[in-house]
């Protein structure tokens, strides 16, 4: 997330982007896990647009780029009233910081998932899949979801 418009108060560029990270951890924080989601829904974004963002979330580094705890983003993936496409996104949010225990537990998570295509596409995720194969299996997901 980039913010334009120049320096923030007190002259300090960095001061506008720290509050707006600092207000957004607070909502995460106060609304738990559907702040999560909603940061990783789809919204509006395009699906291959949706898919890039919600890889860098979980391994942002620089300051002017939105993260979000890995724990959180597990609650989303676990949380079987959130909404499949929350639970896939969340997912894809993690797949750059999956080691082969988290991976596992991803997969344990997939094999009891009551929801085909969201079992599908966690599977994939937890395979380390190639990403091509993972957004198939998310698009899948998604687009089923347009159509019901």
């Amino acid at each position: 997330m980039e913010l334009e418009g120049g320096e923030g108060e007190g002259g300090h560029p960095g001061r506008r982007v720290g509050q707006s990270e600092e207000a957004r951890v607070a909502f995460v924080q106060q609304h738990g896990t559907a702040g999560v989601e909603a940061l990783v829904a789809r919204g509006g974004r395009a699906l291959d647009r949706w898919l890039r963002e919600l890889r860098a979330l979980a391994t942002a580094r620089e300051y002017r780029e939105v993260t979000i705890d890995t724990e959180r983003l597990w609650l989303v993936v676990g949380d079987v009233t959130a909404p499949a496409e929350a639970r896939a996104g969340a997912a894809v949010a993690l797949s750059p910081v999956l080691d082969a225990d988290l991976r596992r537990q991803l997969r344990i998570t997939s094999d009891t998932c009551a929801e085909p295509k969201l079992r599908v596409a966690l599977r994939k995720v937890a395979e380390g899949a190639e990403e091509r194969d993972v957004d198939e299996a998310v698009a899948a997901l998604v687009q089923d979801k347009v159509r019901t």
